[in-house]
């Protein structure tokens, strides 16, 4: 099944964490697992309090040991802020312990607090993208490290493949030239986004390295909620996750003033929404009934060709609800969306 979903390991809007509730992400992953959903992804963020994940691999090795099939994605991690051989030798042990099931999600990171704290310039961070890159590749085909050294756990899978999260053309362009995929993030007025992401940077880029768009995973990770009663929900629970994150992630990164200056799109879009009012910031995203959620993204598949679609857990979902969630999807949405693999599964 063509359809997959990440949690950053945060409980509701900054409650606590606790061993219960690392307990509780263990079962939504055996849940996924037995509906046959494609990957649980984790991303990676550092420096703040909320219990956003810090180490999705070795997060996903706990994943590895309670599911027997789901594919386990770092969506993404930071690569420039780790050393590679670290970065390389964890992969392949979370590879070994799943049986081969791990997809490395890698990207630059969106914030340069994090990179100041680990002593890494911000400056050179595509540099060491690329540094680094070369020499996790040559560890999961199998080659010799570029420090000569030994690899001493390899990877089951040769290689594991390696898909770019990127917000950047050249971003865009590095996927297409050395990795298996991209994966596009998208949380509001997609059909727009999506048009300009694909025409504008990713399909020259696949042309532009001879990729073909069939050998090219295209994963696409958004905010999408299907319920009959999607506004109750967004009212209930869903607005104020998104109001969370926003303001949270203002203060403790951005700093965002008036102006805005260097902070992400994303938070002009969140903040001009919120003004307009709840109803008008749904109607730019993907929360409306199973039947129109499906429609519209079968119809977004035309727009861009993603193969698959990543359900982002927003931090003010309750547990039972997201379970529900994933089973409506499972259930309703994702036959119709994904036709082509109805007999998965």
């Amino acid at each position: 099944m063509a359809i997959s979903y990440i949690t950053d390991m945060r409980d509701i809007n900054g409650t606590p964490i606790t061993p219960e509730h690392y307990n509780d992400q263990m079962k939504v992953a055996r849940h996924a697992d037995d509906l046959g959903y494609k990957t649980v992804w984790v991303p990676e963020d550092h420096c703040m309090d909320d219990g956003f994940c810090p180490a999705p691999l070795t997060t996903l090795a706990a994943f590895a040991r309670e599911t027997k099939r789901i594919r386990l994605g770092t969506g993404i991690i930071q690569v420039p802020t780790m050393h590679p051989r670290r970065l390389l030798e964890e992969a392949c042990v979370v590879d070994m312990m799943s049986n081969g099931r791990v997809t490395l999600g890698v990207g630059l990171g969106g914030y340069e607090l994090e990179y100041k704290k680990f002593g890494v310039s911000w400056k050179e961070r595509g540099k060491l993208m690329d540094q680094y890159l070369d020499f996790i590749k040559k560890g999961f085909a199998g080659e010799p490290l570029p420090d000569g050294m030994a690899l001493a756990v390899p990877p089951v899978q040769r290689p594991i493949p390696i898909i770019g999260g990127t917000k950047s053309l050249a971003g865009t362009e590095r996927s297409a030239r050395i990795m298996d995929g991209n994966i596009a993030t998208n949380h509001m007025d997609h059909e727009e986004r999506l048009a300009k992401f694909w025409k504008e940077w990713l399909s020259p880029s696949l042309e532009k390295y001879e990729r073909k768009v069939s050998e090219f995973q295209l994963p696409l990770m958004m905010t999408v909620w299907a319920s009959e009663k999607y506004m109750d929900d967004w009212h209930e629970f869903l607005g104020a996750g998104f109001a969370y994150r926003k303001n949270k992630y203002e203060d403790g990164f951005e700093k965002v003033g008036t102006d805005y200056k260097g902070a992400s799109y994303q938070f002009r879009d969140w903040d001009e929404a919120e003004k307009a009012g709840a109803e008008k910031m749904v109607s730019r995203m993907y929360v409306d009934t199973p039947k129109n959620v499906a429609a519209r993204l079968k119809k977004l598949r035309t727009i861009y060709p993603f193969s698959e679609l990543i359900i982002n857990k927003v931090p003010g979902i309750p547990q039972e609800q997201f379970i529900k969630q994933l089973t409506l999807f499972r259930e309703q949405i994702a036959p119709i969306v994904f036709p082509e693999t109805k007999s998965e599964g």
